[in-house]
């Protein structure tokens, strides 16, 4: 039922999401829980210096957006400066925009424009060219561009900026996205190889982009960063980067998942711990094959990053004999909770369904 719900939200809108589209025209924004008085707490694009109310409001930081997203304004924000919008490129497990609060400023008005090339771009961050020169701007990783035709010139590529004029990256940097799908070998392995890009970045709250740049953290918050990913959001980012939309948060993806028995996991597949109490963390972790995982760890100590473990290492068992359901202590050193292992990429027709989500909230158009 996710995945019908949300090719529906994505082709014919909702009673909850009605309102103008607006698209991302910074390299990385920040979607908070709350409508700050200011701007939020990282008064610049997510990956600029943060403001000394971060370490207080990092609780607040429910995901972020990359160049060129789409959201749909839901108008009565009580604060002048951000938007109240629907993020249908985030749904829950119900099919469902996510929602959320964003710098207004982070946004421009897009209508319902169309473009019949959709790229995404594949680097940690390539650089714009407006004619043969860099604006010195970039594209990070995960950034849809879009174009009403494709065409390339010597090593680059063209797309369409949220001002309407054209601009140009790096062919080698993106991946076209079409309504084909690719064989599920190439999206798992993709899938993977986009995860790796990300090994050794610290782990934060609510990140969905890569870590870029320079960054001093607040004193005192040793693992504050303004961008990077939690767990749930590298699983949905390298999933959006083949062009594929599944849900955001790691509970609703666990919900999501075709359930899998663990001997029978393949490279890309999901790994999900389900809390044994009310209220207890949910996490998720990708199978790399070989018995690797990785994942965005915010409770491992010193690890507390995106990471590689073994599996016997990280469970105490290896997949061969593990089962669903079974209680581990592989949340946290004290607490047990369920293992269930899925997939994304077992069911055809729903895979092509995310692939149609995907395109239809980017404005795709053949």
């Amino acid at each position: 039922m996710f995945f019908i719900a949300l090719v529906a939200v994505m082709l014919f809108g909702s009673a909850s999401a009605e309102g103008e589209w607006h698209q991302v025209n910074v390299p990385i924004t920040s979607i908070w829980t709350v409508p700050w008085e200011t701007f939020g707490p990282f008064t610049y694009p997510a990956w600029g210096w943060p403001t000394e109310s971060a370490a207080v409001a990092l609780k607040e930081h429910d995901s972020q957006l990359v160049l060129h997203e789409r959201v749909i304004d839901l108008v009565g924000c009580r604060n002048a400066g951000m938007l109240h919008v629907a993020i249908p490129s985030q749904p829950d497990a119900e099919g469902r925009p996510g929602e959320g609060y964003i710098n207004k400023d982070h946004v421009v008005p897009c209508g319902k424009q169309t473009f019949n090339t959709i790229m995404v771009v594949q680097a940690l961050a390539t650089k714009i060219y407006a004619g043969r020169r860099s604006n010195g701007t970039q594209a990070v990783f995960g950034s849809v561009l879009q174009h009403n035709k494709l065409y390339s010139v010597g090593d680059q590529v063209a797309f369409t900026q949220s001002n309407g004029t054209v601009a140009m990256v790096d062919k080698r940097d993106v991946r076209v996205i079409t309504p084909q799908l690719e064989s599920v070998g190439e999206l798992r392995a993709v899938v993977c190889a986009n995860a790796l890009n990300f090994l050794g970045m610290p782990y934060c709250w609510g990140g969905r982009s890569p870590f870029v740049g320079d960054f001093t953290p607040v004193p005192g918050i040793e693992l504050e960063v303004p961008t990077s990913v939690d767990c749930s959001g590298l699983i949905h980012l390298v999933m959006h980067s083949v062009g594929l939309t599944v849900p955001r948060n790691a509970g609703s993806q666990g919900v999501c998942m075709q359930s899998l028995e663990p001997a029978a996991m393949q490279p890309g597949d999901i790994i999900y711990f389900k809390p044994l109490v009310a209220g207890g963390m949910r996490h998720v972790l990708m199978y790399l094959g070989n018995g690797q995982v990785i994942e965005a760890s915010g409770s491992l100590g010193a690890q507390s990053s995106v990471c590689i473990s073994n599996v016997v290492d990280r469970f105490g068992v290896a997949l061969s004999v593990m089962k669903n359901g079974m209680e581990l202590f592989a949340d946290h050193p004290t607490r047990k909770c369920q293992v269930m292992c899925g997939s994304f990429f077992n069911d055809p027709g729903k895979l092509q369904e995310m692939r149609d989500a995907f395109l239809a909230n980017v404005g795709y158009q053949a």
